[in-house]
């Protein structure tokens, strides 16, 4: 980001002058991360107030703080830094990150979908980067904060930029479209994430449709065509692209390979691609990959050795051998649709002993969570798990579920640490588990107790 204070003062419309003429060299929103030149944005969140931090913030040399104006009346005590006054300090980053973006005329690739959206995001950058010079959504920087955060760091060599969207309201992705100005979206697939705020998978479909309603008449839309609430979306108006398995999709793979540890296909009946990752829901997310590249003309060759070297992110479908344990860490976060997959791809690696499935509560699943916590004990029966640990409250009706039609091996826990005692006591060498929750479960803390940090990852 190549801003002084002045433009930025400039670009929010406020009357307030500053002498500074270099750079801001960065901006942030924690004061834990906030450095020498460096903007902070005191937003207030449901648990912290960043007011609260201004002082230290100016300790640690930052050149400026962008305040509520209420606050700033209310304060008493002698000033220790200039001041940038506005009347909502989130509202003011999201204005400060749609106005430089417009400086920038280049393509915006937005993402969104129930799931997939990080790992394609990650495989459709590096793709992109074979070419051109990235800017990709860090990490799961998805939201109404991370992305306008995402698109103050475009600098005046970047080529592309890849943008992650959640969301978990009405609204949302809209309100991240205006922000982001995207000239290309991608949609991975429609599940059943967030039941609370949306109700049924319907709404789900509304919901992610708020990107292709936004580039009707300004971009282009790339959808996974075997998806069904998706193809529904190809009648409306706009430039569009398809990928998947089906006859009618644009880009189309085919005859799949899955054991061990990757993955191959062909696309096109003529290409063939290698994922060093399990699941065969990859495959979709590298369609989407492929997609974008050959709409940015990248050679099938240099696609190709990027998605073989594509490493999956952390917590998400990611494979270690421990003491001969093999632990696929998908703890990043848990949908139904998402749980149902790690499960499938646990079983889709040959040479285990016993397959353990170590799950906690999928949240935010509203009036839904019950019915849908039993489903997931029908797939521990379905899918011949050897045993099945569980931890949460809602777990407990997967367990039942479980138990009710036969499950032998199925243990239900209320506290963590029994949960990890049992489970070390239970898995043998040759054994494989997969280990998956909602972020607020935090099973990586089941993870990290069987994994030392030394292990290396396959």
């Amino acid at each position: 980001m190549n801003l002084t204070l002045n433009d930025i003062v400039n670009l929010l419309k406020s009357r307030q002058p500053f002498m500074q003429k270099g750079p801001v060299r960065g901006i942030s929103i924690d004061s834990r991360t906030i450095g020498p030149d460096m903007l902070f944005f005191a937003i207030q969140g449901d648990y912290f107030d960043g007011h609260d931090f201004v002082d230290e913030v100016f300790q640690k040399g930052a050149a400026a703080a962008v305040v509520s104006e209420n606050w700033l009346k209310g304060r008493t005590d002698n000033r220790i830094g200039p001041m940038i006054p506005v009347e909502n300090p989130l509202k003011a980053l999201q204005d400060l990150a749609k106005s430089y973006r417009k400086q920038f005329d280049i393509p915006v690739i937005a993402i969104t979908g129930s799931n997939g959206k990080t790992t394609t995001k990650e495989m459709v950058a590096a793709v992109l980067e074979t070419r051109f010079r990235v800017l990709k959504t860090e990490g799961n920087q998805n939201n109404h904060i991370g992305l306008p955060l995402t698109l103050l760091h475009l600098e005046e060599d970047t080529d592309i930029a890849v943008l992650e969207m959640g969301t978990n309201h009405f609204g949302e992705i809209k309100t991240l479209c205006q922000i982001a100005d995207p000239t290309y979206g991608l949609i991975t697939n429609i599940g059943k994430g967030h039941l609370a705020f949306f109700k049924d998978v319907e709404g789900v479909f509304r919901a992610k449709s708020e990107l292709s309603e936004y580039l009707k008449n300004q971009g282009m839309l790339i959808l996974n065509g075997d998806d069904t609430f998706l193809t529904r979306l190809l009648d409306d108006s706009g430039r569009k692209s398809t990928f998947g398995f089906s006859e009618n999709c644009d880009l189309r793979g085919s005859e799949q390979q899955i054991g061990g540890t990757g993955l191959h296909m062909m696309v096109d009946g003529k290409m063939k691609v290698t994922l060093s990752v399990p699941g065969r829901h990859n495959l979709y997310n590298a369609l989407a990959a492929i997609a974008v590249g050959r709409l940015f003309q990248i050679p099938d060759s240099a696609i190709q050795d990027a998605l073989q070297q594509y490493k999956p992110s952390d917590k998400r479908s990611r494979i270690f051998r421990s003491e001969g344990i093999t632990l696929l860490d998908d703890t990043y976060n848990a949908n139904p649709s998402s749980i149902i997959a790690a499960l499938r791809t646990l079983k889709e690696i040959d040479g285990l002993n016993r397959t353990v499935a170590v799950l906690g509560d999928m949240l935010e699943l509203g009036e839904s969570s019950q019915s849908e916590h039993q489903k997931v004990g029908e797939w521990i029966v379905e899918l011949k798990y050897d045993a099945f640990f569980c931890f949460g409250s809602a777990m407990q009706h997967a367990a039942e579920r479980a138990l009710s039609l036969g499950g032998q091996q199925v243990f239900h826990f209320s506290q963590k640490d029994d949960l990890i005692s049992q489970l070390q006591a239970y898995v043998k060498d040759g054994d494989g588990m997969v280990v998956k929750g909602s972020r607020g479960m935090r099973m990586e803390e089941i993870v990290e107790a069987f994994v030392h940090k030394e292990t290396v990852n396959h």
